[in-house]
């Protein structure tokens, strides 16, 4: 477990006898600590957080049209990214789509409305 904490915890063998670890309620091995001392407890994440700590790998707000249909081609379908439309100055979502005969695929773009806060 490096880098979790400071000291190696060793697994102790199952069915020494005598100091036995306890062995979980399905018997299948021994109980261990489910969180290790020093480290904070996972908790879930919000989609809109997921999106803000990805912002860098999805928000590209200097690339054209032809750019970003190169780029999105070369990605697996359902791949996205935000680019910014240079005339009507909007941001635009671009979004790789399979084609239904699967020979070709598609670089759909969608205008974003902005809401003025």
């Amino acid at each position: 477990m490096a880098g979790i904490g400071t000291e190696a915890v060793p697994i102790p063998d199952v069915g020494k006898g005598k100091g036995q670890e306890e062995e979980e309620e399905d018997g299948v091995g021994p109980c261990l600590p489910i969180t290790p001392k020093n480290c904070l407890p996972l908790r879930g994440i919000s989609v809109l957080e997921k999106l803000i700590k990805t912002c860098p790998v999805w928000l590209h707000l200097g690339l054209g049209r032809a750019e970003a249909t190169r780029i999105l081609h070369r990605q697996a379908a359902g791949t996205f990214l935000v680019r910014r439309d240079s005339s009507l100055k909007h941001p635009v979502l671009c979004v790789h789509f399979p084609s239904p005969n699967e020979s070709s695929s598609a670089v759909l773009e969608y205008t974003i409305k902005e809401e003025k806060s």
